[in-house]
């Protein structure tokens, strides 16, 4: 039997977890791999014999225009075995646990009312934060997990809440989804949340301007950068926590900071932000951290 490979790039992940899951569920193909090649173009992978392949890539078109931007899909026949094996997406052969629960994705233009997002989601309905991750262009996602009426009510508040803040690119609801997707999933987070008075992101671009944000944030108020979150297109965000009143004051004097250095992107104040929002999203990065030096700092950033 004549196999043959079927390849679909969409912008935006959403729109590629939906129509993956509409070609496994329609026809008998498996995922080889997935890649990104940047500006929020994402691609995956699928195997089969001819006419299934076929199938699969008939309904993955129509499915990928239902949640967001399809940029091509092409099935090659009877592909040749020493063009693939130098491809990126070839198969992984690690085992992904099977989880049956519905999915809900969140994508945003900008880390900051993803963390918004994520936050009123984990408040609004008995979900698991399964993880995020940028795919460039500035998009990036969040991913929930739980029965189906949970997801649908965390995702519609968590839309509402992103919005509040920024831009939202695209949502999606998977009700039964099939386990051929996990591998486009996000790693699901590896340290758990602390409590906290509240979470603040300022978001820029450039690393020049975020060195400069993060110095007067810590400068403004009793707040400790939890990491600086590098994404895509140049943004950056620096991830503050403290009490209510510290972070607001920090975050002020980040936007301030933010106009005179760069441009700002985003910004977003989270009060009482749930355990799996600071696990997901404000791990502290683990290693030694070098400070107290009292002497001037130069940056010079080109492009």
């Amino acid at each position: 039997m004549s196999k043959a490979i079927g390849v679909l790039e969409t912008r935006g992940m959403a729109s590629l977890l939906g129509a993956t899951d509409a070609m496994l569920k329609a026809a008998d193909v498996c995922v080889m791999g997935r890649h990104g090649i940047g500006s929020g173009w994402v691609t995956v992978v699928i195997e089969g014999d001819v006419a299934a392949v076929q199938t699969a890539i008939a309904v993955g078109r129509a499915q990928a225009q239902r949640h967001g931007e399809l940029i091509v899909a092409e099935v090659i026949a009877r592909p040749e075995a020493r063009a693939q094996d130098a491809m990126p997406h070839a198969k992984t052969s690690a085992e992904i646990e099977v989880d049956n629960r519905a999915v809900g994705l969140l994508e945003t233009q900008g880390l900051a009312p993803l963390v918004a997002g994520a936050d009123a989601m984990a408040k609004a309905a008995a979900v698991e934060v399964c993880g995020w991750a940028f795919i460039g262009g500035a998009l990036c996602h969040v991913v929930v997990r739980g029965d189906v009426a949970a997801v649908q009510t965390a995702i519609e508040t968590g839309r509402r809440a992103a919005e509040k803040v920024g831009a939202v690119y695209a949502t999606l609801v998977l009700p039964q989804p099939i386990g051929g997707v996990a591998p486009l999933l996000p790693p699901l987070p590896q340290t758990e949340g602390v409590r906290t008075g509240a979470l603040g992101v300022v978001e820029v671009i450039g690393y020049a301007a975020i060195v400069a944000v993060a110095d007067a944030m810590v400068k403004a108020a009793e707040v400790d950068i939890q990491r600086l979150s590098i994404g895509s297109g140049g943004r950056i965000a620096a991830l503050a926590v403290g009490s209510l009143d510290d972070v607001q004051a920090a975050v002020q004097a980040g936007r301030e900071m933010a106009g005179q250095v760069g441009a700002l992107d985003g910004i977003v104040l989270v009060s009482r932000p749930d355990v799996a929002t600071m696990g997901c999203f404000a791990a502290a990065v683990e290693g030694v951290r070098h400070g107290g030096s009292r002497r001037a700092m130069g940056l010079i950033e080109t492009r």
